[in-house]
């Protein structure tokens, strides 16, 4: 391990030099994060770091009396239409679907209203990572200290990065371009919008976003 600890658990890294535990959701900007964070903190010949990038521990919740229970929690949310689209493009056109999709009823070259439309039958009990509401990850153990949002992260990772400094972590890089498709994006229509609509309802609410769109009947 590197000198200044760093631990996975379930989808929080905790940085113990810090005292800050990081919050991540799949589709988040998640692997990005992941990636430079644990190169960041640790070293390329060490054992756990393809364990960091996976998160392959066990979860560990603060609010179990562990001594991370005082630690400053950021968490990174984002756009839930964006997000749904991401994981259909991600995993269903692009890359390989994965068995817990699979699971569900998911395939391979599906339409996006096909996946949609089975989305937003699949409750958040028990569901892929992927697909999972993001408010059980961001809220799970009370209000972040600082939400982060992709839409905003620019701004919002030189505030991670101050953060880090100020509480005697390592210096974290700037984040750099994020992984983005070449595929052409799928369309929207109003049934498809007020589907993820309603499949992320609570997400809308507890991360504070807003319906954006407006389609004619």
């Amino acid at each position: 391990m590197a000198e200044a600890s760093i631990k996975a658990s379930g989808a929080v890294m905790y940085f113990d030099d810090a005292h800050i535990a990081l919050y991540v959701v799949p589709k988040a900007a998640c692997t990005s994060i992941k990636r430079l964070l644990a190169h960041t903190y640790m070293k390329p010949e060490d054992k756990p770091l393809h364990r960091m990038l996976g998160y392959k521990q066990s979860v560990h919740r603060l609010r179990d009396g562990g001594y991370r229970k005082g630690y400053f929690k950021i968490a990174i949310c984002r756009n839930p239409w964006e997000r749904a689209m991401s994981t259909y493009m991600d995993k269903v056109i692009e890359k390989k679907l994965g068995t817990r999709l699979e699971s569900h009823g998911f395939y391979k070259g599906m339409s996006f209203y096909e996946f949609i439309q089975h989305l937003s039958q699949i409750p958040d009990f028990g569901s892929d990572k992927h697909i999972k509401s993001q408010y059980f990850t961001v809220l799970r153990d009370g209000p972040p200290d600082f939400l982060a949002r992709v839409e905003t992260l620019g701004e919002d990772w030189k505030q991670i990065q101050r953060y880090f400094s100020e509480r005697g972590g390592k210096t974290i890089p700037a984040l750099g371009k994020l992984n983005s498709s070449l595929t052409k994006r799928p369309e929207w229509t109003k049934e498809i919008y007020e589907l993820v609509t309603e499949r992320y309802s609570k997400d809308i609410e507890l991360l504070g976003y807003q319906k954006e769109k407006e389609y004619g009947e």
